[in-house]
């Protein structure tokens, strides 16, 4: 009885798929976080529909733009995590002041051995056991402020590493507003 309530308590925790893009990926420069705050790794995964995804400002950061319908299906992570690290990695992120937690819906192929974990804790939504690719809902992190009419301004990618581009560097001061890091983006010189 005792290990049954403990899955079923673990089972209650770990409810929130989230898809990360850019720095929080195995192998970039802030996957630490994720570590850090014990995210479970589900899989790779790729957004459903189209979104633009840039790197911009001094810091050479990834920004995946709430524009829909425009860019590419976008290459990342799935992550479970509790309520807590959720809250933690909206306070990374900068939510909702910078980067603004939206739903979004990915494909992703499951290549875990614990299938029937990921099963149980993503309740709901069916899970096919082959090697096949699945849709879920899942939360992803969006630059919302970013104009629609400056999209050709910039190279849209699929897929963000930073050894791909020189200089990325941890930013010495926050951005103080979404205006701010807009600016940051559309000068040419930054």
């Amino acid at each position: 009885m005792g290990a049954h309530n403990l899955q079923s308590t673990a089972t209650q925790l770990y409810k929130h798929l989230t898809f990360v893009y850019g720095t929080l990926k195995t192998g970039q420069p802030n996957h630490h976080v994720m570590r850090s705050i014990g995210a479970l790794y589900v899989g790779e995964a790729i957004t459903l529909d189209k979104f633009p995804l840039i790197v911009g400002t001094k810091a050479k950061l990834p920004f995946l733009l709430y524009h829909p319908g425009h860019g590419q299906r976008v290459n990342g992570e799935m992550y479970i995590l509790t309520d807590a690290m959720l809250e933690m990695l909206d306070e990374f992120e900068e939510h909702p002041v910078i980067y603004e937690r939206e739903p979004i819906s990915v494909e992703f192929v499951i290549r875990n051995r614990k299938l029937g974990e990921t099963r149980a804790i993503v309740e709901g939504q069916s899970v096919y056991t082959g090697s096949c690719f699945n849709t879920f809902n899942a939360f992803g992190y969006f630059f919302k402020a970013f104009p629609a009419d400056q999209l050709h301004r910039r190279s849209l990618l699929e897929e963000y590493d930073a050894a791909h581009y020189d200089g990325y560097r941890e930013l010495e001061d926050n951005f103080c507003s979404s205006s701010h890091v807009v600016d940051h983006l559309l000068c040419d010189a930054c």
